[in-house]
């Protein structure tokens, strides 16, 4: 018997009608050796939106902790001093100003950057 004999039929049905719904979005034929022509669906390059939105997110809560340990001073200084350098230094500084996101991220991982850890918990996890 062929394998398709075999096969249940609600799998041949799922990628039937996978391979449907690609096509419906385009197709481009092929002739084979054989001179069967065959449709494959097109690949459509999309923008990838989730992982920007994941970037923005972790770059936010790295500024974030930037801010919470150095203080607001020490980070004011270090962006005038970003400020008063090349081009990309400048766009770096405009790119590391605080913002309200930023000032809210800061207050609430700055608890968290301040807990103090016991001293035989720091040369348990240095002498692993």
């Amino acid at each position: 018997m062929h394998e398709f004999q075999t096969e249940p039929f609600d799998e041949r049905l799922g990628r039937i009608t996978k391979r449907h719904r690609k096509m419906a979005k385009g197709y481009k034929t092929k002739m084979g050796k054989d001179g069967l022509i065959t449709a494959r669906p097109v690949r459509r390059l999309r923008f990838p939106w989730k992982f920007m939105v994941l970037i923005a997110v972790f770059c936010m809560l790295f500024k974030g902790a930037i801010f919470a340990s150095l203080g607001p001073t020490a980070y004011d200084q270090r962006i005038e001093r970003l400020a008063r350098g090349s081009n990309a230094e400048k766009a770096g500084a405009f790119l590391m100003q605080p913002e309200p996101v930023t000032l809210w991220l800061a207050t609430q991982l700055r608890p968290l950057l301040q807990a103090k850890i016991p001293a035989a918990e720091t040369t348990a996890a240095v002498t692993e």
